[in-house]
């Protein structure tokens, strides 16, 4: 008898060491789903895990049904990010403190559409010898704008005593629209 407990305990005890070390495990597992905002799988998403504490880094890529699995991961704190192409990054914050499988299902976003402009000056845009505002009134402009005067001339016509006389150049000429003087 006392061989067959012996032969039992020997055969017996093993498991039951096996079994505690099991459940007494430093790590973790986290899994999941990536799917799209309207519930559709996402496959081939980058889906990594870091720990800025450690700087521990897992990394692994989602299959035909959106499934991935992160194994043995050490208890800690962690970013999880899932990136793909058309789609807004996913970030999530969790802390792995139990061999508990942790289930994260990201849903992706679709990414808005971006376009880089670059826009640049010429150098003859820009002048460094003039500092004050100018404002440029065209001719056509003038005899185009409307006026309550019977004729387009009379509404803005050149005021007498800023006409130069014709031997004088490089002066001047101010016009007056509605009573207003525009130099």
């Amino acid at each position: 008898m006392k061989s067959t407990v012996r032969i039992l305990l020997i055969l017996v005890l093993p498991f039951a060491f096996a079994k505690s070390a099991g459940a007494q495990s430093n790590v973790g597992l986290i899994r999941g789903r990536v799917t799209d905002q309207n519930g559709a799988v996402v496959q081939g998403a980058t889906v990594r895990l870091t720990s800025s504490i450690t700087g521990y880094s897992q990394t692994r890529m989602t299959d035909a049904d959106g499934t991935y699995q992160l194994l043995d991961v050490p208890f800690n704190d962690y970013v999880l990010w899932v990136q793909v192409d058309r789609f807004e990054p996913f970030r999530q914050e969790l802390t792995i403190k139990s061999n508990v499988v942790h289930q994260v299902d990201p849903q992706l976003r679709a990414a808005g559409a971006s376009q880089e402009i670059t826009i640049s000056a010429g150098l003859d845009v820009i002048n460094p010898e003039k500092t004050a505002p100018t404002t440029v009134v065209d001719r056509n402009w003038i005899l185009r704008f409307p006026s309550a005067a019977p004729s387009r001339s009379a509404a803005a016509t050149p005021s007498a005593s800023a006409m130069p006389p014709a031997a004088i150049t490089g002066t001047r000429t101010a016009f007056t629209i509605w009573g207003s003087s525009v130099s």
